[in-house]
């Protein structure tokens, strides 16, 4: 006898006779302990901060009104990095640790040659105590400079992690760091002495530093350790000049450490350095050659910063505490209590978060041995649930994506070069001054610190979740609107004359355009396996060999009903010169349908996505506080107050609304209805025509066409260096010091920048097309060290082995 199955479903029926529609929820929440951190929390305060102007106005106020302790955790610390006009880090902690108020801040053990200042940063802030008479346990400011613990590869990787909680009842996290160049609003001044932006304030690793500094305010922290005070006065006259930095007066009877001490108290500025070099042969002294040069405000630009941090309260903040507390423990002798459970807290609002980690094996074993309690039992193995996070947001995506990220390198199948030879300006690139010459594989291979599995492309499954989910839209019998917004970085913050940055450029166009999988051309193989389809033709070819070429004859701008790719500039007229520089896009956020949001420090590419490279973090908000609209499909459907304030506040941002600079007003409409084909179409058209109004003002910005045809009459696409010409630079370069002696501008053009609205460009997916910049270094590439915030100016350039489609520019080593 056959019975039927014991289930019932219940419909509900209006008022008006008609069925509501139902509408499923997936599971967004990752594993369950000991495999995930932490788990969901609710009755959290959810703020999002949309500006590193923002967020330090925030926290400064949090700081001033703290009462026992504050946590800093950051890639980088720097400690006279600008929080507010007049408001260095230093000063902020100063006043508060004055009054009592206790510091712990762990920045990045940083290995060479990056450099992140956190040395630096330890001697001057740890000097307040000194300043203030403070020891022992009465110390104000403890700092422990944390080193990345993976199990192999360790000078590769870091602790990559951006949070700051106050008195364990608000945290900040998100992509800000408290370091150089985060300070920006929503206008995006190229100005680089805007609100007393002074010395590494002045960002921008892009371009040559053209003005010296001539101060006498610059602090030099590696001559506030000690070994100067013991040397004989004639030797540190010597060492001070050979530094370049101002002799000691004969009359001033102050010792070395105390002028800088007395200079930094008194609101003094970081000195740039060179490179790392060790004098004396002490190894209690990391001292640096000062690189006496900054930009000129007179003619050059920063580089405007766009990131976003967001601030917590309720149970959340137990988890962020207890991120902290299992990692100092590692390495201080001085042990931190963990955190009440989240059960303990007050439940403020009404946002359900869960806090999420990448973290390699070695890390978690190295927690659980430190602080044993904190953990229901020994965890195992890394962790990647950031990762997962991000796919299952994706392939559960019912409208629309919006994502910012500061790079974009995932799993793209079969590389894609168009010849096995390096390209011409690949061969200039690497025996120019930043190249790196004739380096066999075998000497990567013999490199210190240099282990197995670095090798190949990258593995991360972001771009091929999306590639799945935009595929179910191009199948679905009734052709649903959906689509995803992607805003990068046009490239790498550094000089693309620079081997590394690129060579990321080349990976990250790998990624979305050339690869056999790439983003791109996964959507057009979609697409043309559709038609196949509905000719009752064999289409699984096509879809998965990534030797099935009949994908070509759909042309690359058909990606566009799907996807919207998205690029930062701005323009100003600096004295008598018109100059132009990209928002360096460092956000790590992801909004889906305006109902998920996932934030925090983690990049879409391998470092901070396989779990067992950079420590990384994230928060996943789901807001219980709903409201209806319509996102552009037609249908009233919910949305959550975080995500889609996040989401539109980032828009009115970026069409530089909210700054009100060059307002794109009439983008209004694509900030509410996101999902709908005429907010795709509206956002696209004007960022074609900004692009399209800089690259008739400037040569050198990035583009998708050189101007040049090949001989079937085709245009040729764009080198990597925009001014290429077939050959050679047909006009330099802003990271030559030749391209400032007069102005880089076109004055036809420069008449129709007015016309640019917003601050949005379209990503030139032609760019460097089929242009080979693999530099026959499958394991690793080269990657400058440059000055501002772990950055080096141009024309001072080190190398050292790093991977090749995981590195990042180590201006942010994921920062």
């Amino acid at each position: 006898m056959q019975t039927r199955p014991h289930s019932t479903i219940h419909q509900i029926i209006g008022q008006d006779g008609k069925p509501f529609t139902a509408t499923g929820c997936f599971n967004p929440w990752i594993g369950s302990a000991p495999d995930a951190f932490a788990m969901s929390r609710d009755g959290n305060k959810a703020i999002p901060l949309l500006s590193g102007q923002d967020y330090f106005a925030d926290l400064i106020a949090s700081v001033d009104l703290a009462e026992r302790e504050v946590l800093i955790l950051g890639w980088q610390v720097s400690w006279d990095a600008l929080l507010a006009p007049g408001v260095r880090l230093y000063d902020l902690l100063y006043r508060n640790a004055k009054r009592g108020v206790k510091f712990y801040v762990m920045p990045w053990d940083d290995t060479n040659p990056v450099q992140t200042y956190d040395d630096q940063t330890r001697i001057v802030l740890e000097d307040i105590n000194a300043r203030l008479g403070l020891e022992g346990d009465k110390k104000a400011i403890n700092v422990l400079l944390s080193s990345a613990v993976v199990t192999t590869n360790k000078k590769y990787f870091s602790h990559h992690q951006k949070c700051v909680v106050v008195d364990r009842e608000i945290g900040y996290m998100g992509g800000i760091d408290l370091a150089y160049g985060r300070y920006d609003s929503a206008a995006y001044t190229l100005k680089p002495d805007a609100d007393g932006r002074a010395v590494l304030n002045r960002y921008n690793p892009c371009v040559a530093w053209m003005k010296q500094l001539e101060r006498d305010d610059l602090v030099d922290p590696d001559l506030m350790s000690g070994i100067a005070d013991r040397t004989r006065p004639s030797v540190w006259q010597a060492m001070s000049s050979g530094l370049g930095m101002p002799v000691m007066p004969k009359s001033d009877d102050r010792s070395p450490a105390q002028i800088h001490s007395d200079k930094a108290a008194a609101g003094g500025w970081q000195v740039p350095y060179q490179e790392n070099i060790a004098i004396l042969n002490s190894p209690s002294l990391d001292t640096n050659t000062p690189d006496l040069t900054t930009l000129d405000e007179n003619m050059q630009p920063r580089m405007p910063w766009q990131d976003v941090q967001c601030r917590l309260e309720g149970p959340i903040v137990s988890d962020m505490v207890r991120n902290f507390v299992v990692r100092w423990n590692i390495g201080s002798s001085f042990k931190l209590e963990l955190p009440d459970h989240p059960s303990k807290y007050a439940q403020p609002g009404k946002a359900r978060i869960q806090f999420l980690r990448s973290a390699p094996a070695d890390l978690r074993t190295e927690e659980y041995k430190a602080s044993e309690s904190a953990f229901s039992k020994k965890p195992e193995g890394a962790d990647d649930s950031i990762q997962k996070a991000m796919i299952r947001l994706i392939s559960n995506a019912a409208q629309f994506i919006y994502i910012e990220s500061q790079f974009f390198v995932s799993e793209f199948g079969k590389k894609q070069t168009g010849s096995t030879n390096l390209s011409p300006v690949g061969e200039y690139i690497q025996k120019g001054p930043k190249g790196i010459g004739k380096i066999t594989v075998a000497a990567v291979r013999q490199a210190d610190g240099f282990a197995e599995g670095l090798d190949g492309p990258p593995k991360n499954g972001v771009c091929e979740a999306l590639i799945k989910r935009i595929r179910d839209a191009i199948f679905d019998a009734k052709k649903p609107d959906f689509h995803v917004y992607i805003t990068l970085p046009v490239h790498p913050e550094g000089d693309l004359m620079a081997h590394s940055i690129a060579a990321q450029v080349f990976w990250t166009m790998q990624s979305i355009t050339s690869g056999s999988h790439s983003l791109l051309n996964g959507i057009r193989r979609a697409l043309k396996a559709k038609e196949l389809h509905d000719k009752n033709q064999p289409y699984l070819e096509v879809l998965n060999n990534p030797d099935n070429t009949a994908y070509r004859d759909i042309p690359l701008e058909a990606c566009e009903q799907y996807v919207t790719l998205l690029n930062l500039r701005n323009w100003e007229k600096i004295g008598p010169n018109y100059v132009t520089e990209q928002i360096y896009i460092h956000s790590k956020l992801m909004v889906v349908d305006d109902r998920f949001a996932l934030l925090g420090s983690a990049n879409i590419n391998d470092r901070s996505l396989l779990g067992e490279r950079d420590s990384e973090i994230a928060v996943l908000v789901i807001d219980t506080e709903v409201s209806q609209c319509d996102l552009g499909s037609g249908d009233v459907k919910p949305v959550r107050t975080f995500a889609r304030q996040l989401r539109m506040g980032i828009w009115n941002k970026i069409f530089g609304i909210a700054g009100n600079v060059r307002p794109a007003n009439h983008l209004k409409t694509a900030i509410e209805k996101p999902a709908s084909p005429a907010s795709w179409q509206a956002i696209q058209k004007q960022a074609k025509a900004n692009a399209e109004a800089y690259e008739k003002a400037f040569s050198f910005v990035p583009r998708n066409w050189s101007g040049r045809k090949n001989r079937a009459g085709d245009p040729i696409p764009a080198s990597v260096l925009p001014t290429w010409d077939g050959n050679d630079l047909s006009s330099p370069m802003p990271s030559q010091s030749l391209f400032w002696q007069k102005p880089q501008f076109m004055a036809k053009g420069v008449a129709d920048l007015d016309q640019i609205k917003g601050f949005i460009t379209a990503l030139p997916i032609h760019w460097a097309e089929k242009e080979n910049l693999d530099f026959k270094l499958p394991t690793a590439i080269l990657v400058d060290n440059r000055v501002p915030g772990g950055e080096m100016p141009a024309h001072e350039t080190r190398t050292v082995m790093m991977t090749a489609t995981e590195m990042e520019s180590t201006g942010e080593g994921g920062a």
